[in-house]
């Protein structure tokens, strides 16, 4: 039917231009319809030309209609023309672009323009035709005064095809009013409709013009629902593409657009089918980053509730050396067999069942650097440590250095410092603290592998320089000053001791700086070590000293004789002593003090000669050794003898002893004579 539209009209035009082939005005009849033709020589597509049909009266310019882009430009004509004309964009590719003016006006008579432009280029044309329009009563007076008379056959023959030709024009025009009446009832529906684009709650859409419908006002009437009828909808375009906005995501859609004439005859419709894209992950959060694995998580998509989906995660590294893909069922999913230190982008998309996917989300994150190796404890000093630890696995080509974090366990101190290589000394440390080592690998964004930790106490400081405060038979009395930089740190004393004769030494704990050594054997030379020790048993380094306990007394003295002037006396052997290199040394004096002296003696037994007579002497014995340490001494008194014819002072006192050593003491003026009692005991002025 376009096509004998089409037809219609070239014939139409051809005729008209046949009788108008003169400049004479293009008469029009007032309540008819006039073509106006415009013919121009521009080679431009329908959608590069601009078409502009313009009347000028009485100075007045008005638009009757515009053309631009592929299509009728409604809102640019005159309202008195908007819906008097059409036009047949088709005709734009044959060089011709006629106008129908339906329904004439008196007030349509003027000068039309056609503006023609080709806009790639630039170029364009113009041609002017002039409309007279007259009553209908005189244009059919005008026709049926056509005269014959005083002409010849000849003459009437001549005229005749003209005739003909008119009858013709109105026929065809007859039929080409009916066409477009049942256009008007019956308008052509839209072209292929095509999806422009999808996205996650909009459509666009665009579709073909419908056929042989230029010139004729229509719009276009689209209504969409989806599948599972929770949102329906319709909209009206008034040109042949649109965007269908504030749908759901991941629906499946089916859109329907039909032909809408103004009367509201629509055309048969044409469909299209399209599934909104589904929404996209909520933001991607690192949950946690490991070694070799991350852990991600993401919020829900909007409004995908009861929609079935899942989730598709793509992940490389910054080096591309590692790339990959998984598929999530829920929100939230690890990434494991990574590499430690890589820098990677991970990706999140919904995805449908029939694989559409959202656009995406992206987070990036390194993993974590491998921890170092076993860290060992190369040395400890009283203010120093020195650590070590193996390079850290799959690290090679990765830069990175060492974290070194270290406190006191009273956290008194603490500090860092960063190593180049997998060794270090720590300085200046407090004495005797425990110390918590730990050491990450670090990259150089700062990510910090797990750490690594190890303790140990740095070593006391020793104690001060031994004192010996006392040396007995067996024990020793010692002391010490404090060790430095220990306050408030528990601590104890350990003292080993060993003689020079005796293999095995021996050790005892002092909670304070002083202790007594007991239960050693007299007269051996000991050694004396003495160290801080901490509670978990870290000693500092020794100080030490060295003493020879006093060596045994000798045993109880006694008197073998007492003469006038000497004394014997003898005395048991030390108490283990045996083996030890020793001597006795003896003290002796009057009780007035008169007569004093010593002797050395090699035995257990000796002489005391060139005493006085009738005094009481004093005898001191001590075990004596080598290096002159002597013992604690022994005592014993006696009296050595006088003559028995003495004369006896009335003031003096007798000083008797038996046989036993028993002392009496009698006044002398007890008149008695004891000559017979001085032979047998010994006596002495007191």
């Amino acid at each position: 039917m376009g096509d004998l539209v089409h037809a219609l009209l070239c014939t139409l035009v051809l005729l008209l231009n046949g009788v108008t082939a003169s400049e004479e005005p293009l008469s029009a009849v007032h309540g008819g319809d006039v073509i106006l033709n415009c013919s121009f020589t521009l080679s431009g597509g329908r959608k590069d030309l601009r078409l502009q049909w313009v009347k000028e009266r009485d100075g007045q310019t008005e638009t009757v209609l515009a053309y631009c882009g592929g299509g009728v430009q409604k809102s640019e004509a005159s309202a008195s023309y908007r819906d008097r004309v059409y036009f047949y964009p088709e005709e734009l590719t044959r060089g011709s672009a006629p106008l129908w003016l339906h329904d004439v006006e008196l007030s349509d008579q003027g000068k039309y323009t056609c503006y023609v432009e080709d806009r790639r280029v630039g170029d364009s044309e113009q041609m002017t035709v002039h409309v007279e329009v007259k009553d209908a009563e005189t244009k059919l007076e005008a026709h049926t005064n056509i005269s014959f008379s005083g002409a010849d056959q000849s003459e009437s023959q001549s005229i005749l095809p003209y005739a003909i030709g008119v009858v013709v024009c109105l026929a065809t025009v007859a039929i080409i009013v009916k066409i477009l009446v049942k256009l008007q009832n019956e308008p052509s529906p839209p072209g292929e409709v095509k999806i422009d684009s999808v996205e996650i709650n909009s459509v666009s859409l665009s579709w073909g013009f419908p056929d042989n419908m230029e010139g004729m006002p229509h719009s276009f009437h689209i209504t969409y629902s989806s599948s599972d009828k929770s949102d329906q909808d319709s909209i009206t375009a008034v040109s042949n593409s649109t965007v269908i906005s504030e749908l759901r995501p991941g629906r499946e859609y089916s859109f329907t657009v039909t032909t809408v004439l103004e009367n509201g005859t629509q055309s048969t419709s044409v469909s299209k089918s399209v599934r909104t894209k589904p929404s996209p992950p909520g933001e991607v959060k690192i949950d946690s980053v490991e070694i070799n694995s991350v852990s991600l998580s993401w919020g829900f998509p909007d409004n995908m509730d009861g929609m079935p989906h899942s989730f598709h995660i793509t992940y490389s590294s910054s080096d591309k050396s590692d790339q990959d893909s998984i598929t999530a069922p829920s929100n939230s999913t690890v990434i494991s067999k990574l590499r430690p230190g890589r820098q990677y982008s991970f990706t999140v998309t919904t995805v449908l069942e029939n694989g559409t996917q959202s656009t995406p989300v992206s987070k990036s994150v390194r993993t974590k650097p491998s921890p170092p190796g076993e860290i060992k404890i190369d040395s400890v000093e009283i203010d120093s440590v020195s650590l070590s630890w193996s390079s850290p696995d799959n690290m090679d080509g990765i830069p990175h250095s060492f974290y070194i974090t270290y406190s006191s366990s009273d956290k008194s101190h603490q500090d860092s410092i960063t190593a180049p290589s997998n060794s270090t000394v720590l300085s200046e440390l407090r004495p005797g603290r425990e110390y918590s080592f730990t050491v990450t690998t670090e990259l150089e964004n700062g990510t910090q592998s797990t750490p690594v930790s190890i303790s140990v106490c740095t070593k006391p400081p020793p104690p001060g320089k031994i004192k010996i405060d006392s040396v007995e038979i067996n024990s020793v009395s010692l002391s010490w000053c404090s060790p430095d930089n220990m306050d408030g740190i528990p601590h104890s004393f350990k003292i080993t001791f060993s003689s020079s004769v005796e293999d095995n030494p021996l050790s005892i704990t002092a909670p304070f700086n002083s202790t007594v050594i007991s239960k050693l054997r007299p007269g051996r030379e000991y050694s004396f070590t003495v160290t801080t020790v901490l509670k978990n048993g870290t000693q500092s380094k020794s100080v030490s000293t060295s003493v020879r306990t006093k060596p045994s007394p000798p045993g109880k003295i006694k008197i073998d004789s007492v003469e006038i002037d000497s004394v014997s006396l003898s005395w048991s052997s030390p108490d283990n002593m045996d083996g030890m290199p020793h001597s006795f040394y003896i003290t002796y004096s009057s009780s007035d003090k008169s007569h004093q002296d010593s002797i050395t003696a090699p035995s257990n037994s000796t002489v005391i000669s060139e005493l006085r007579p009738g005094r009481e002497y004093s005898f001191t014995v001590t075990t004596e050794l080598e290096n002159g340490t002597q013992s604690t001494p022994v005592s014993i008194s006696v009296c050595t003898s006088k003559a028995a014819q003495e004369f006896i002072s009335p003031t003096h006192r007798i000083c008797l002893r038996d046989n036993k050593f028993h002392r009496y003491s009698l006044p002398v003026r007890q008149s008695f004579f004891f000559s017979h009692y001085v032979q047998s005991v010994a006596r002495k002025t007191l």
